[in-house]
């Protein structure tokens, strides 16, 4: 649907975005992700014709529309401030990016499909400020998809709401993407939140997509210790390739791991995420000593706080909370060679 090669942009000596691509596919739902600077607002904007490129295209089912304004390109922009008209009604706000050459009962009927798509029936005659922040958000994305754009952008949409509120509408958001279809291109700060609803994430650095692929691609397979550590939880240890098959990490001794693509005594960053260490059985000499520094509690999971080896290396171990140690008792831990990535030093 939407194609985006060695996209830039500059604020005089700034760059924002350093030769961006990204392949956003027809009727899916895209998660920009990234820590704050480091482009996908900015990467956004640029989709939505509302900030020029420096360099590079933006192609459009195949059509280069770099050039066009942002009321010729057919996308719809939710902003994080939601940007409502608190001098209209929402029935009016939902009206505004209508043609002024519809009929006002064609217009009305669309306003009034929209609201009930939304799940706000009845409030068309309220103004914003009558409104939550989550029926206010529900208003902005109904006023977006009113003229039928191909392509819907949402800018931190849930950002200014509750956790509970959030979490909800979020669902609802997919939900509603999903009935109708529409390519929607969101950016978003919480790392959760975008692996629960994308189809496909691209995580940002720099002005850079260091990856981009499925949730669960991203999650299980990152391709660099940033995006091991930004998305979720991720313990990166310093370590060397001592033989095939074979690493020596700081503190904790020689572990095998799947070297392939690294020399022999070439320094690596070994990871693994919390909840795939494995807490050994009482008695079992196999795995690296370990004891309990701090423990929290996260609901149905309980994360420690360990100091491992000899070098009490610090580790995050995620149990489920009915399998948690009742005391700070010494641990071993196992840590399964097939769940260990190995990353380039940064």
């Amino acid at each position: 649907m939407l194609s985006v090669q060695g996209l830039s942009k500059r604020f005089g000596a700034a760059v924002a975005l350093d030769g961006v691509d990204l392949e956003i596919e027809r009727g899916a739902f895209t998660c920009l992700i990234g820590p704050s600077g480091c482009g996908k607002t900015t990467c956004l904007r640029v989709l939505a014709g509302l900030e020029p490129a420096t360099s590079g295209v933006v192609l459009s089912e195949g059509r280069d529309i770099t050039g066009l304004s942002a009321a010729a390109r057919g996308v719809g922009m939710v902003f994080q401030s939601y940007a409502l008209f608190p001098n209209m009604t929402v029935s009016q706000n939902i009206a505004f990016g209508l043609s002024r050459k519809t009929s006002p009962l064609v217009r009305q009927r669309r306003v009034d499909e929209l609201l009930q798509m939304v799940g706000l029936p009845g409030f068309g005659a309220r103004r914003p400020v009558q409104l939550s922040g989550g029926q206010q958000q529900r208003v902005a994305i109904a006023r977006a998809l009113a003229p039928e754009p191909r392509v819907l952008l949402l800018d931190e949409p849930l950002s200014a709401l509750d956790p509970q509120v959030r979490e909800r509408l979020r669902g609802e958001l997919k939900d509603l993407q999903r009935r109708l279809g529409v390519t929607t291109v969101m950016v978003t700060h919480d790392q959760a939140e975008a692996l629960a609803i994308a189809d496909h994430i691209a995580v940002m650095r720099a002005g850079r997509v260091e990856q981009s692929g499925a949730p669960q691609d991203i999650y299980d397979a990152p391709t660099s210790a940033f995006v091991a550590g930004f998305v979720g939880a991720m313990n990166l240890l310093p370590a060397r390739v001592s033989a095939a098959g074979v690493v020596e990490a700081a503190g904790l001794g020689s572990m095998a791991a799947a070297t392939a693509g690294f020399a022999i005594g070439e320094a690596v960053q070994l990871g693994i995420r919390p909840e795939a260490i494995v807490l050994a059985p009482p008695g079992m000499a196999d795995g690296v000593g370990a004891r309990i520094h701090r423990r929290e509690f996260l609901g149905a999971v309980v994360r420690l706080d360990v100091l491992a080896g000899v070098g009490a290396v610090p580790l995050l171990v995620d149990v489920p909370a009915h399998c948690a140690p009742l005391s700070d008792d010494a641990l071993r831990l196992v840590l399964p060679p097939q769940r260990l990535r190995l990353f380039a030093v940064d």
